[in-house]
């Protein structure tokens, strides 16, 4: 078992199919650490765990993009790694400390060989049910594709990707939200073409178009050959 489906496995969704709110995707812990940081050793608490971070309440101050090590309390034989390397995103001033959101920067694979899965496979923590304004999870990419609507077929990029929809950046005219297009992208690889008939969500220009797109139908592949891409870039690439 991989740290990601240990994650699964604890939030009761062991067949996760990222179709669940990211908030339900965390699970709540009392576990004691250390943090490497630049002025030393300060001692945290892990509050939560997600498959992106943690959110811990720090004893010392920490800065915001500071680039730390966590490290465990508890001594496992069977952990290879022993001090895993996170950035800090926020921080809150919170008594008796700091609460700071960080994010992993080690490999799915690393993080399999931690301290920290041997923390959580032995510990009795439980789900907790956080909220969150996206319905379902999405996998960081970057896939070529076309993009077709009634007046255009335009080269394009899935830049990420769910269940339910994706985003997606090309050039051409702008489109309007509403408006019915086909993303069609594949064969990747060992990954299925997939055509997927879907509506404009929302609309983004950084440079170029970029569209939020919302699936309706598929002209070709299904669900389960969709999966196949989401679990593809989940574990292989750092989803930050």
């Amino acid at each position: 078992m991989g740290f990601f489906d240990l994650i699964k496995s604890l939030v009761g969704k062991p067949g996760w199919d990222y179709s669940e709110r990211r908030g339900k995707m965390r699970v709540r812990c009392r576990i004691e650490a250390s943090l490497l940081v630049n002025s030393g050793l300060i001692g945290v608490e892990i509050r939560d765990i997600s498959i992106k971070g943690m959110q811990l309440m720090c004893l010392g101050k920490v800065k915001p993009g500071a680039q730390v090590e966590l490290r465990g309390v508890k001594q496992y034989n069977q952990a290879q790694v022993h001090s895993l390397h996170c950035r800090v995103e926020w921080v809150k001033k919170e008594t008796p400390g700091w609460l700071a959101g960080i994010s992993f920067l080690d490999s799915a694979e690393d993080m399999s060989k931690s301290w920290l899965f041997w923390e959580l496979k032995s510990s009795g923590v439980r789900m907790r049910g956080n909220d969150q304004k996206r319905q379902t999870f999405r996998v960081r990419c970057l896939i070529p594709a076309r993009l077709n609507s009634r007046t255009q077929n335009l080269q394009a990029r899935v830049t990420n990707l769910g269940p339910k929809g994706a985003m997606v950046a090309t050039m051409g005219d702008m489109m309007k939200v509403g408006e019915v297009v086909t993303l069609r992208f594949g064969p990747l690889e060992e990954l299925p073409k997939i055509a997927v008939r879907a509506q404009i969500a929302s609309v983004h220009v950084e440079g170029a178009p970029t569209y939020g797109i919302k699936f309706m139908s598929y002209e070709a592949g299904d669900d389960d050959q969709l999966k196949k891409y989401l679990d593809f870039f989940f574990n292989n690439t750092k989803q930050r």
